[in-house]
């Protein structure tokens, strides 16, 4: 119950600052008159995996780099940390499997 209010609060805060702001924003754009109208935020697509990010009036760009991405994923390292954690599920299933092997051993059906 207390999760369920803390999780209503924060959202209750959030929507807050974000109507503040936003609001904030419009009377800005209609006492100043701005030669471009400012924004809040906008996220535009430039193709190619390529991004720009505007946060009120500051831009950036960048891009995702996927090639990368996958090749981390390939990397040697990787593929060495995916079988540690196979061996690792290994070892579990079979001491899990012994466990109940024995309690079934000292419970009569």
């Amino acid at each position: 119950m207390k999760w369920t209010r803390y999780k209503f609060s924060v959202l209750l805060w959030a929507l807050l600052v974000a109507w503040g702001v936003s609001h904030s924003v419009s009377v800005f754009n209609n006492e100043v008159c701005p030669e471009t109208p400012l924004c809040v935020f906008k996220w535009e697509d430039c193709g190619y995996s390529a991004y720009q990010v505007e946060f009120l009036g500051e831009k950036i760009s960048f891009t995702l780099p996927l090639q990368k991405v996958t090749e981390f994923f390939d990397s040697e390292q990787i593929i060495r940390y995916r079988q540690q954690v196979a061996l690792t599920m290994d070892k579990i299933g079979q001491l899990m499997e012994a466990l109940i092997r024995e309690a079934s051993l000292m419970w009569p059906r």
